[in-house]
């Protein structure tokens, strides 16, 4: 029955929905479970839908039960990593939605979903659930902005190879590249470093933004802390008026008897 398993999780990973629903009748006529991992990959078949951006097998397996929160055997990685980490928004935006996944679930390595989707760009539908999650640090002090600037300097280097040995590039065929592909391979390098460099200043704007109002208010809860003191040194210093005054009076009345 494990082979029929395996089958149906790798399956999943497929656009040929016929081949899941049939591997899935068939498993149907045995004791098994939709959660039920592959002994080779450790994942489940939700995985493998996740990986490979199949929304539609995604909905099945949704509909068959399959848990948005089981973690994977190797790097103990969600439904929800591995989604993001292979940028495939629209199924993120779809676990988001379930009240079963939180946003901020590590991995083994104390990575959210936004660590692993910087490795390989960035999830704009992760910052705008949880803008906080910037800030989370894994189990070796980083944040995803590190992995970001990592990212880009990566892309970077690449880009200045790929422009240094632009005459020389060949393809795997071993044929020599047509001029305008290699320019529009080197495009699409830039693109990317300027997306990345683009979401890098939206993040550190609104950061800037953040530390603003922060300050603001810790400014504005220093100014009434201050005033409450003010006002209650004055209510002391009448008090103690009012009963010098009476004290004064008494004074006056035992002298005048």
């Amino acid at each position: 029955m494990q082979n029929m398993i395996n089958e149906f999780v790798e399956a999943c990973g497929e656009k040929s929905f016929s081949k899941v629903r049939y591997t899935h009748s068939q498993l149907r006529k045995t004791a098994w479970h939709v959660n039920s991992y592959h002994t080779v990959t450790g994942r489940t078949a939700l995985h493998e839908a996740c990986a490979h951006g199949l929304e539609r097998n995604f909905r099945f397996l949704l509909q068959e039960g399959a848990s948005v929160d089981q973690r994977t055997i190797l790097g103990r990685q969600y439904p929800l990593h591995i989604a993001a980490a292979n940028g495939n928004d629209a199924l993120v935006r779809l676990l988001l939605r379930s009240e079963d996944v939180d946003a901020k679930c590590v991995d083994s390595h104390g990575r959210t979903a936004l660590h692993v989707a910087a490795t390989a760009g960035v999830s704009q539908t992760l910052i705008e659930h949880n803008f906080m999650l910037i800030f989370s640090l894994d189990k070796s002090a980083q944040t995803p902005m590190t992995f970001i600037r990592k990212k880009v300097a990566n892309l970077q280097k690449d880009l200045q190879y790929h422009r240094s040995k632009m005459d020389l590039y060949q393809n795997d065929t071993g044929s020599y590249v047509e001029e305008e592909t290699k320019h529009k391979m080197l495009e699409e390098y830039q693109k990317s470093i300027d997306d990345l460099l683009g979401v890098i200043a939206t993040i550190e704007e609104r950061i800037t933004v953040m530390r603003r109002a922060e300050a603001t208010r810790k400014k504005d809860i220093e100014e009434r802390r201050r005033a409450n003191v003010q006002k209650k040194m004055q209510e002391q210093e009448e008090k103690a008026k009012a009963r010098w005054k009476a004290d004064m009076a008494r004074k006056y009345r035992r002298f005048r008897q």
